[in-house]
């Protein structure tokens, strides 16, 4: 079964069997996320779930993020705006990269982008950088 909250103060969000109980539609600012992440086992999150994460990231032109891999996941990326390169392979609007668990990849924004990201599972500790022991 599973439960998640939605975080308002007013409003209530239940995934229970995959059915969706929404007491109200409300609207959060991505501002409020700075990491991206709004959706995954952290907070502040909309939505508390192990079972993934989710992300809408935006990224400068020459922006990039180490090398890194996560020891259990998945992660799925959209490229909605711009190019970027992951692990080498380079992708551009409407193009996913799947990086399976345990594959090494840095992040290169090819050009100013913004991505929609979905990690599973949402694991605590997952993400290791290259050249740390695991």
């Amino acid at each position: 079964m599973w439960v998640f909250a939605l975080i308002s103060p007013m409003n209530v969000l239940i995934f229970s069997e995959g059915r969706v109980r929404l007491t109200a539609i409300t609207k959060f600012s991505l501002d409020n996320f700075p990491t991206g992440w709004v959706v995954g086992n952290f907070s502040p999150a909309v939505l508390s779930t192990e079972k993934f994460e989710f992300g809408v990231k935006s990224f400068s032109a020459n922006q990039t993020e180490p090398c890194h891999f996560q020891k259990s996941a998945v992660e799925l990326t959209v490229v909605i705006a711009g190019r970027i390169s992951i692990g080498g392979v380079q992708a551009s609007v409407g193009e996913i990269i799947v990086v399976p668990p345990g594959v090494h990849g840095g992040f290169v924004a090819l050009t100013d982008c913004q991505l929609a990201v979905l990690k599973s599972p949402s694991a605590i500790d997952d993400k290791v950088m290259c050249g740390d022991s695991h």
